[in-house]
C-alpha cells in the first residue's frame, strides 16, 4: 500500500488556496479531502480545484400569531407559551436550532426588547451584530453596533459567524433579506391566537415571495412549527 510520501503530487489550479486531508481512506489511491466552508478543494482525476469560501446559512426562527405578528402593541411577548423542559418539544426546537448558530443579525427595535428581559443574556458568547443609525450600548461584550445595506450587513454577519450559521431576527430585517433572496431557510412557529394588531412578519414586502414547505411539525400547545426555503 502506498504512503502518502511516495503517492505522485497532483498538479494544482493556481487558485488553490490551501489542502485538508481527511483521515485514513481513499480514493483511487488519494488521501480523503474534508471539505470547509473556509474554502473547498474539489478532486477529480488530474486536478485540485478550489472554490471560493461557502458562508453558513441565513436563517429566520421566529413565532407568529395566527394573524401574522411577532409582537403585540407595544412590543407584548406574553402570548408566546413559556418553554416547557419536561417535554421533548417544549422549547420548539430553539436549542437544536442555536446549536448551529455562529452570530446574530438582530433588529434594533428586537435587540432593545431582549435587552430588557430579566436574566442571563440568552446567544452565550455569539456575536450579535445590529443594524442601527442610534447610539447603541451593549448589554454584553458581544454586541456591536452596524450599519450598512442588507447585503454588506448580511457579509458582516456571516463573517462573525465562522463556521456556523446566521440566525437574522426582527420583522424589518427579515423582510429585507427576504426581498434581497438572502434568507436560505424560513422557521416559523404558529401559535394559536389572534392578536388583531402589533408588529407584522410579512406585512411590508415591497413583492410577493414564494416558499417550499419542508416540514410541518405540530407543537405543544396547539402550535404548529413550519419550515420553508424560499422557492
Amino acid at each position: 500500500m502506498s504512503t502518502p510520501s511516495d503517492r505522485p503530487t497532483l498538479p494544482v489550479d493556481s487558485g488553490a488556496k490551501h489542502l485538508d486531508r481527511g483521515r485514513s481512506g481513499s480514493t483511487g489511491g488519494w488521501p480523503n479531502l474534508r471539505f470547509r466552508r473556509a474554502g473547498v478543494v474539489v478532486i477529480d482525476d488530474t486536478r485540485l480545484r478550489y472554490t471560493p469560501p461557502m458562508p453558513g446559512r441565513l436563517k429566520v426562527f421566529i413565532a407568529t400569531s395566527l394573524d401574522g405578528f411577532i409582537a403585540g402593541p407595544g412590543d407584548d411577548l406574553s402570548w408566546l407559551p413559556a418553554p416547557e423542559p419536561e417535554s421533548p418539544a417544549g422549547d420548539f426546537g430553539y436549542g437544536a436550532f442555536m446549536a448551529g448558530i455562529g452570530a446574530l443579525l438582530m433588529g434594533r427595535r428586537t435587540y432593545d426588547v431582549v435587552a430588557g428581559f430579566e436574566g442571563d443574556w440568552p446567544y452565550g458568547d455569539r456575536p450579535v451584530l445590529v443594524p442601527t443609525h442610534r447610539p447603541l450600548t451593549p448589554k454584553v461584550p458581544t454586541v456591536r453596533a452596524v450599519s450598512g445595506e442588507i447585503g454588506a450587513l448580511v457579509s458582516a454577519a456571516h463573517a462573525a459567524a465562522g463556521d456556523g450559521d446566521v440566525y437574522i431576527d426582527g420583522g424589518e430585517l427579515i423582510r429585507l433579506a427576504l426581498q434581497a433572496s438572502l434568507v436560505d431557510e424560513l422557521t416559523v412557529t404558529v401559535i394559536p391566537i389572534a392578536l388583531g394588531a402589533g408588529v407584522p412578519l410579512f406585512a411590508g414586502l415591497k413583492a410577493r415571495r414564494a416558499f417550499v414547505l419542508e416540514a410541518c411539525t405540530p407543537g405543544p400547545g396547539g402550535a404548529v412549527q413550519l419550515r420553508y426555503r424560499p422557492a
